[in-house]
C-alpha cells in the first residue's frame, strides 16, 4: 500500500498530514536547537515529547526537510 501510495503521490508526509502538529519551520528550529538547549527543554517550547525531538534530529521523522 505504502509503494502504491509513493506511485500515485498520495503519501502525506509532514505538514499533509493532518495529524500533525509541527511545520517544517518548526523542524528547522528543532534542528537549529539541538546541541544549543537539552531535547526536553526543545519539546516543551514544541509542545511534543522528547521522543518525538529525537526522531527529528536523528532525521527518522521529517526526513524530507
Amino acid at each position: 500500500n505504502m509503494a502504491d501510495m509513493k506511485v500515485h503521490g498520495t503519501v502525506n508526509h509532514g505538514e499533509r498530514n493532518g495529524a500533525a502538529r509541527l511545520t517544517e519551520i518548526d523542524v528547522r528550529k528543532i534542528r537549529g536547537l539541538a546541541g544549543v538547549i537539552s531535547q526536553r527543554e526543545i519539546a516543551r517550547q514544541f509542545c511534543v515529547n522528547q521522543g518525538t525531538i529525537s526522531n527529528i534530529i536523528r532525521r527518522e521523522a521529517w526526513s524530507h526537510v
